[in-house]
């Protein structure tokens, strides 16, 4: 975590990594250290002036081992830092979140997502969280889990969850995969996960992950019957902007409601839509449901920025935003 207005020129690098520890090593059964057990052994902090030369904080480990990715944030709203891995109270493949006002003294250990009863009990059982890669995009929490599924095909895929306040996540779409395996055979066909910092540049979202050929091992898919095709590499995958998810409608139109809102002023609504076949129509409705004289108004075409002037007075009551949509998907609205 990078923050270059930290009035302590040395603290402007902020980092939490996993010690070894010191003690009894731990293997796999094709002899691959996981890690070894005994002192030193959890989570610390780090501190660096240039992100090259770091010096580790002299005090206790600030929680316990979490043998997968760690990320962390600073919350936009309230100034906590906020890191999440595999650490939560009641231990296994699921996702903790620990909170700091400082990045040194950090609060307890909370439990932010674990598998649904579909997934534990359903069809898709023994699924697990891998981990899960947290960034922030326009001031909300996004998160990239990491769906292990050791009873199966021991693969590992990508779907995508987000949060307002980082502590209350939301699984997005329905538990539908964000971030795909790659072909059949292929460098990526077994394990894809996606990193944090999700890096917006011109009219894209640029998102990189790691990938494996072949599944995870366990004990469905022992190391040494696993045949990887290379050795992992880092892809890239992009998105339009604010392209995470949408509203869809198809010729037969749909339509969607907002909650009230006092209007912060009478400019334009703005909207990332893609209409090339169809069609998005927006209105101002009061509470009664009557649409407002003069604020309505239609867009066409694909828009990252399309804009909707309202030829009549908004007023300074709550107002819901009406959208109706033909074989169009609505990406976000400011």
């Amino acid at each position: 975590l990078y923050e270059q207005e930290d009035p302590d020129p040395n603290r402007r690098y902020k980092a939490i990594f996993w010690e070894h520890g010191s003690g009894e090593v731990i293997t796999r059964d094709d002899g691959f250290v996981l890690w070894a057990s005994g002192g030193n052994d959890g989570m610390w902090v780090a501190f660096s002036p240039d992100g090259i030369n770091w010096t580790n904080y002299d005090g206790n480990p600030i929680g316990p081992s979490s043998d997968t990715s760690h990320y962390v944030v600073k919350d936009p709203a309230t100034g906590k830092y906020r890191v999440y891995g595999r650490f939560a109270p009641k231990g296994g493949r699921v996702i903790g979140c620990m909170s700091s006002d400082n990045f040194v003294n950090w609060g307890d250990r909370l439990l932010v997502l674990d598998p649904d009863e579909h997934e534990v009990a359903g069809p898709e059982s023994d699924t697990q969280f891998y981990g899960m890669s947290v960034g922030l995009y326009e001031g909300i929490y996004l998160g990239g889990v990491w769906i292990y599924r050791p009873g199966s095909d021991g693969c590992i895929d990508t779907q995508l969850a987000a949060s307002r306040d980082g502590l209350a996540w939301e699984r997005v779409g329905n538990r539908q995969v964000f971030l795909p395996l790659g072909p059949a055979g292929g460098y990526a066909d077994g394990m894809v996960r996606t990193t944090a910092n999700y890096i917006t540049r011109d009219d894209k979202i640029y998102i990189y992950y790691g990938a494996v050929s072949g599944p995870h091992s366990g004990p469905n898919h022992p190391a040494k019957d696993i045949k990887r095709k290379g050795p992992g590499f880092v892809g890239l995958a992009t998105l339009r902007r604010d392209g995470w998810v949408s509203l869809d409608a198809d010729a037969t139109g749909g339509s969607i409601v907002t909650r009230p809102r006092h209007p912060v002023d009478s400019g334009p609504l703005h909207v990332n839509v893609d209409a090339r076949q169809g069609e998005l129509h927006a209105s101002l409705i009061d509470e009664r449901g009557h649409t407002l004289p003069g604020c309505e108004a239609s867009l066409t075409g694909d828009l990252l920025d399309g804009e909707i002037a309202w030829a009549g007075p908004v007023p300074s009551s709550p107002v819901r935003i009406k959208f109706t949509l033909h074989d169009a998907k609505l990406y976000s609205y400011w």
